[in-house]
């Protein structure tokens, strides 16, 4: 689930005034996207920073919630993913960089996730999550609407959001990148209620 801290136009016919997909907003803070080194130890600290407090964790998955311990366990989901990333063409899990002084202020990642019915076992999610000093400042947002852009580009055709029904802030970003809330429904990925948004190419054009 995401974590506050769950019809393309062709080229040329962006009206004017409409921003491409993936540029960054006015005012929106300057940000770039690098995959995570697990020898890296700022990536690995950001990683570590987040997974091991229970206030940012409890939003991520289902109970029971199992912060991190140790480094070594940071170390471990990086290597994880990347493993993944590289079966599965647009899974990624990126650092989140203030691009003015290059600290990791967060994540943001796209995953590939099955149903829980056996319906469908294509449906990709973007999530996130951010160290609570970097929280309330736009981050988020202009990280996610890169990421989105980007999987855009290489052919996918929609992101889901899912997130705790009560997540507020991760509901505010999904309508700030446009997205479709669908409301809350039975949850088809994870256990319980949650609420659901849809994100298209198009949604990114506004």
């Amino acid at each position: 689930m995401a974590d506050a801290g769950k019809a393309e136009r062709a080229v040329g016919e962006r009206p004017a005034g409409e921003r491409p997909a993936g540029e960054r907003a006015p005012g929106a803070p300057r940000v770039r996207l690098v995959p995570l080194d697990p020898d890296d130890p700022a990536h690995v600290e950001a990683v570590f920073d987040m997974h091991s407090r229970l206030e940012i964790v409890r939003w991520l998955d289902d109970p029971p919630w199992h912060p991190m311990e140790t480094r070594d366990e940071a170390r471990a989901l990086i290597e994880r993913r990347r493993e993944r990333e590289a079966r599965l063409h647009f899974d990624r899990l990126r650092g989140i960089l203030d691009a003015d002084t290059g600290e990791v202020v967060g994540t943001a990642h796209i995953v590939l996730l099955g149903r829980r019915d056996g319906t469908s076992d294509d449906d990709h999610h973007i999530g996130w999550a951010l160290r609570p000093a970097a929280q309330g400042r736009g981050y988020v947002t202009a990280a996610a609407r890169l990421l989105a852009a980007e999987v855009f580009a290489e052919g996918l055709d929609m992101l889901y959001i899912d997130m705790w029904a009560d997540n507020e802030p991760s509901a505010a970003v999904a309508r700030r990148l446009g997205a479709a809330d669908r409301g809350v429904v039975d949850d088809p990925w994870y256990h319980g209620t949650s609420r659901v948004f849809e994100l298209r190419p198009a949604d990114l054009q506004g």
